[in-house]
């Protein structure tokens, strides 16, 4: 599979008259850190994130993706550009599979993974594998609590293969479980929050965030 594949196809997808009069939405937010698969990614700062998304009013779907890092080093910014097709089987499962293709300030291609997400009523499945090394995987198992209404509350656990929990920066924490929060302010307007377990051992700052994020 070539390495380019995803961000020209996207730009088409994105930026056609077609793509327009089938339906692109997005969303702006700032978060008090960027966490990925259980690590911060922001090394404990606001993260500022910009999503466009693409949608054929059938099953297919492509997007963009573009938030703040700090590794401490020369990367600042990380682009996903990624592409799938979502089938509904029933009204209550959703098969969703697609590419993702992970980069850094300079565009060029640091990591692609395929993935395939099962979304089964409150249940929610998804395993990624990197495409160069199928020894790397990740795989999340989401539940939705369907008794609190009066905002949006998810238990998640989620496991690093072990050759891909250093890649993740994971480090030795190949498995770890949190709580992702909710809460519709506007129609447009939502307020979130994600909680790692390592909160519980009293080191909250740096296993939490908080941020806002504006649906367009």
């Amino acid at each position: 599979m070539k390495k380019y594949f995803v961000l020209p196809a996207l730009l088409v997808a994105l930026f056609s008259p077609f793509a327009v009069n089938a339906g692109v939405q997005g969303s702006v937010g700032v978060d008090s850190d960027y966490f990925w698969r259980g690590v911060s990614q922001n090394n404990g700062n606001p993260s500022l994130n910009l999503n466009l998304e693409y949608h054929d009013g059938g099953g297919l779907y492509a997007g963009a993706w573009v938030g703040q890092v700090n590794y401490g080093g020369d990367k600042d910014h990380e682009f996903d550009f990624y592409a799938g097709y979502a089938l509904s089987i029933t009204d209550a499962m959703i098969l969703d599979v697609g590419l993702i293709h992970y980069t850094y300030d300079t565009l060029k291609p640091d990591l692609e993974e395929v993935y395939a997400k099962l979304h089964l009523g409150n249940w929610s499945f998804s395993h990624h594998m990197d495409i160069d090394n199928t020894d790397h995987t990740f795989t999340e198992v989401e539940y939705l609590l369907p008794f609190v209404s009066q905002l949006d509350v998810s238990l998640l656990a989620a496991m690093h293969s072990e050759e891909n929990a250093a890649i993740a920066g994971a480090g030795e924490n190949e498995k770890y479980v949190g709580i992702k929060l909710s809460k519709d302010i506007t129609s447009n307007l939502s307020l979130n929050a994600m909680i790692m377990d390592g909160a519980r051992h009293g080191e909250v700052m740096d296993n939490a965030s908080v941020g806002f994020q504006y649906n367009f």
